[in-house]
């Protein structure tokens, strides 16, 4: 059984102020890659990833409110951070639902939530917010152990 944190949350109608500023930067790109690293920097600079701390705060990983999680800054668990970038892509003209996938990695001997995006014609991106702070590049994700 997948817990519900797993799962595809629809994005909200309606977004944060500050996430609105957000979308209006994205929206500006001229191609779908430049909007997705956009919105990746966006995430990127306010948030990162830790694989201590997503064990000793696990308790956060059962949020679900997008306000909330978006007036934080520093640690998230990369569910919320790759919904944050989902609602992020939605919202803006560039992207649709159906162009950012949810996939599953194992590390660390954990589930882990990376994103697969539309960018162009048969052309996807792996991005993985939550594995920039261990080293991953954008368009990669983590990979096992």
């Amino acid at each position: 059984m997948i817990p519900k944190f797993l799962l595809k949350r629809p994005v909200p109608t309606t977004l944060p102020r500050g996430m609105m500023r957000c979308v209006e930067q994205i929206d500006a790109c001229k191609t779908k890659e430049q909007a997705l690293q956009t919105a990746y920097d966006i995430v990127t600079s306010k948030y990162y990833g830790d694989t201590v701390l997503a064990y000793t705060r696990f308790y956060q990983v059962f949020a679900l409110d997008l306000q909330s999680l978006w007036s934080r800054r520093g640690f998230l668990h990369a569910v919320h951070m790759n919904y944050i970038l989902r609602a992020l892509l939605v919202t803006s003209r560039h992207f649709d639902e159906n162009d950012v996938e949810l996939r599953m990695s194992r590390t660390f001997g954990n589930p882990h939530q990376y994103l697969l995006v539309h960018v162009g014609k048969k052309k996807y991106m792996n991005v993985d917010p939550w594995a920039k702070a261990l080293g991953v590049p954008f368009g990669d994700y983590l990979h096992g152990w």
